[in-house]
């Protein structure tokens, strides 16, 4: 999670939007609206209600078109198969798909993990080294531009 926050504010940081235009952006702008509509007692409490109602859902409408402009989020990854066989000593690079496969995805952060570095060791090529026998898992982490986090976990048995 430190990591995504690191992510984040690096890109504060390339787009020169301070904190403070980010909470006007999210909390001021959608709530003074509301509370003008809301105070507003010349106007009887259905049409108020009405008014609100035709607020949320220009909110909600700029929200999808802001989301839709980002372009599409990763919805999955495969794998051609859940668990590897390898012996020891080996190298093995680990085949993958992100799915949906359209060039308008953008990957933030794509990393892999063993869950037992002393038996495999992975890059984030995904390619894995293996050291000793035993079972691992190996995780595969996709984190697109909407910080929308995937999971792939697969097996690797490592034989003498």
């Amino acid at each position: 999670m430190a990591e995504t926050t690191d992510v984040i504010e690096e890109e504060l940081e390339d787009r020169k939007i301070s904190k403070g235009l980010i909470f006007t952006a999210i909390v001021l702008f959608p709530l003074v609206p509301f509370a003008l509509i809301y105070l507003n007692r010349k106007l009887n409490k259905y049409v108020r209600g009405a008014l609100m109602i035709a607020w949320f859902i220009v909110l909600t409408a700029t929200y999808q078109i802001a989301c839709m402009r980002e372009g599409p989020v990763v919805k999955s990854i495969s794998t051609p198969i859940s668990t590897i066989t390898c012996k020891v000593g080996t190298t093995k690079k680990i085949d993958y798909t992100i799915l949906p496969d359209t060039k308008k995805l953008k990957i933030k952060e794509l990393n892999f993990k063993s869950s037992d570095r002393s038996k495999a060791t992975v890059d984030n090529h995904g390619v894995v080294k293996t050291t000793a026998p035993g079972k691992v898992t190996i995780t595969l982490t996709v984190i697109d531009n909407h910080y929308t986090q995937r999971i792939k976990k697969m097996k690797m048995m490592i034989v003498e």
